[in-house]
């Protein structure tokens, strides 16, 4: 299964859109957690949409590429390919 990566805040674990622009993450911060910083989670979300948990990171053959592992609560699991270190 494809997993796709969105935004999270750090703090609240609300999901912000990605199209959502670095002024309405700055607001967010200031409104919502009283701070200037912008601190986001890259997480993996499911199919059924809930937020994935990461499992393990696993090397790809001779590549020198890295996969992670997310597992999510309804039982579906999926991969996220990054390239070499």
């Amino acid at each position: 299964m494809k997993v796709n990566m969105e935004l999270q805040c750090k703090y609240c674990h609300v999901l912000l859109d990605h199209s959502t622009t670095l002024e309405a993450y700055q607001l967010h911060f200031q409104v919502e957690h009283d701070q200037d910083e912008v601190e986001l989670n890259m997480v993996g979300i499911c199919e059924c949409g809930m937020v994935m948990e990461f499992v393990k990171t696993s090397q790809i053959g001779n590549t020198g590429g890295e996969a992670d592992l997310f597992q999510c609560v309804c039982g579906k699991h999926g991969w996220v390919l990054r390239g070499k270190k």
